[in-house]
This record gives C-alpha cells, sequence and structure tokens, in this order.
C-alpha cells in the first residue's frame, strides 16, 4: 500500500497534483479534479482541527464510558475529591461527568477536571457557585 510518508510515493502524489487541470481526466473514480482535490483536503483539515468529523455509533455509545473512566481515574489520585464525589447524590455526581465529558477539546476537558477536583476537595457541589448563602 501506497503511503504519504514514503518518499517515492509522496513524490509521485505531488507530481500527479501538480499536473492537475479542470481538464484531466479522473482517475479516482467519478470526481472531476476540483471535486478530487477538495476530498483530499478533509483529513489534512480533520488533523490541523480545522474540521471535525461526526462520530460513528460506537463512538456515540462507548465515548461517556471511556470519558467517565477518565474521571474516575482522576477521582482516584484525590482522595479528599473522590471522598465528596462517593458522598454526592445521583443529581451532583452527574452534573460533574456532564460538564467535564461534554466538551470536545482536550484542553478544556483538563482545565475543566482541574477546577472540579478543587472544588470536590473543598466539598462543593458543581454549581456552588449560584448556592444561596
Amino acid at each position: 500500500m501506497k503511503s504519504l510518508f514514503n518518499p517515492k510515493d509522496n513524490k509521485e502524489y505531488i507530481d500527479r497534483i501538480n499536473n492537475l487541470n479542470p481538464q484531466s481526466k479522473a482517475q479516482w473514480d467519478k470526481m472531476n479534479a476540483a471535486q478530487m482535490l477538495a476530498h483530499t483536503q478533509v483529513p489534512f483539515n480533520v488533523a490541523t482541527g480545522e474540521a471535525r468529523l461526526k462520530r460513528g455509533l460506537l463512538g456515540i455509545l462507548f465515548g461517556k464510558m471511556a470519558k467517565k473512566k477518565y474521571l474516575t481515574e482522576a477521582l482516584g489520585k484525590n482522595k479528599k475529591a473522590q471522598k465528596t464525589f462517593d458522598n454526592f447524590s445521583y443529581t451532583n455526581k452527574k452534573e460533574y461527568v456532564d460538564w467535564i465529558t461534554e466538551t470536545k477539546n482536550e484542553s478544556t476537558r483538563e482545565k475543566r477536571m482541574d477546577s472540579a477536583l478543587e472544588w470536590m476537595s473543598g466539598g462543593k457541589i458543581r454549581h456552588w457557585k449560584y448556592l444561596k448563602k
């Protein structure tokens, strides 16, 4: 199988792209040259974060479970937060889990995890700022 990481294959791809013009005969099924070039941009846009792919059925079904495991592992490293979380009602637990796992950006998830652990270590529920004093 050809690979972009193989210098010989890479040069072949670049040469083919450089030789394209609107009248080029299709060698990529039924797409015209413009459609083919747009099609090849999708993986690059995903890799650079400019585009997001829709999650498949397995991602939808198991993604939340994997993210919950992420929270469980973090709580295992912080005994105070773990104790607070264990004593929370179902709703309080769910609010933290949903808040942490709903974001698609890993850096945001890490910031939320840090905040959540800090708040739970202090015995605080997710929306502690809005409690009447």
